[in-house]
């Protein structure tokens, strides 16, 4: 089964990925965006079941200090608030900066 990771910065900790974005927005002049969030998403493709997939969320991909996890079926789509945009960015293999 897959199972997607979806790793984020808790609220108050610094998250340097979020704050480059919206200092980008800003230099860029683009109005109406007050909050950016970034996450790290993983997909785990094993032979576990929820238990296994979250262990592995909790030990391996997210810090249990500074980070909180979702984890979901990578056959569903995770759950977005309402009023909440989601823009998904897919880095290039072997590209550093995107």
């Amino acid at each position: 089964m897959i199972w997607r990771v979806d790793v984020v910065a808790r609220p108050g900790c610094v998250d340097a990925v979020s704050r480059g974005a919206l200092a980008a927005r800003r230099e860029a002049g683009l109005a109406g965006l007050k909050e950016v969030r970034a996450s790290r998403i993983f997909l785990i493709d094993a032979d576990v079941d929820r238990d296994g997939a979250e262990r592995v969320a909790r030990g391996l991909l997210a810090d249990a200090v500074a980070q909180d996890f979702a984890l979901t079926p990578g056959t569903e789509p995770p759950a977005v608030p309402a009023g909440v945009r989601v823009v998904l960015v897919f880095k290039r293999h072997g590209v550093k900066d995107p």
